[in-house]
């Protein structure tokens, strides 16, 4: 069975958002990570230990929220950069 083109670009669409919020989770732990390793303040190991999993988890899906927010807008914002103001910097520099 032959895929249309829809669905084509349905599983490019899919498989781009997923690689994004991989790399965003990905940089995210490993923020984490170097932070208490690197660091390792005994306020921040207390605290992580404290509020525990559910709290980071929480966390790592707000900060999913923001990522996927900024990119929706920076996405609408993309063509109106390109058609007025990408011109004008061209004429100047």
């Amino acid at each position: 069975m032959r895929k249309t083109e829809s669905q084509k670009i349905a599983l490019c669409g899919v498989l781009r958002w997923m690689a994004k919020f991989g790399c965003f989770n990905a940089a995210v732990v490993v923020m984490y990570a170097l932070l208490i390793v690197v660091l390792a303040p005994p306020e921040l190991v207390q605290e992580f230990a404290a509020e525990g999993t559910p709290m980071l988890l929480a966390l790592l899906a707000l900060g999913n929220l923001s990522f996927w927010l900024c990119d929706r807008a920076l996405t609408a914002i993309t063509p109106l950069y390109r058609q007025r103001i990408a011109p004008r910097l061209k004429k100047k520099f």
